[in-house]
């Protein structure tokens, strides 16, 4: 539980506070938003100075990839090796590993 009085009830919360309505599925948001507030003044954070939480940055997914893009590709790879197009067959595939390192780069560039 926070030690910060958020204000409410008679009790004065340390900074101004707003009645504001919000749309119900920002709620989540919203209510993220305050705790990260509630924390900033937790650590001694100056109430009339705090951080932009809509420009901070938000966490990397790095699973982020045109996975669309990347099935097609694989799809193809399939296809020439079970057609053993020259440099696809068991004994030879100089061009496979180049081609799946064009895929690798692919996922990588779009992260």
């Amino acid at each position: 539980m926070s030690e910060i009085n958020v204000g409410g009830r008679g009790k004065n919360a340390p900074y101004h506070t707003k009645l504001t309505r919000v749309p119900i599925p920002l709620e989540p948001q919203i209510l993220e938003i305050k705790a990260r507030y509630i924390e900033f003044l937790e650590r001694g954070g100056n109430p009339q100075e705090p951080p932009n939480y809509l420009l901070e940055e938000k966490p990397v997914n790095n699973n982020v990839y045109d996975q669309s893009a990347l099935v097609d590709a694989l799809d193809k790879l399939v296809n020439k090796i079970k057609s053993q197009e020259s440099g696809y067959k068991k004994n030879s595939a100089t061009h496979l590993i180049k081609d799946l390192m064009q895929l690798c780069d692919l996922t990588l560039k779009s992260k």
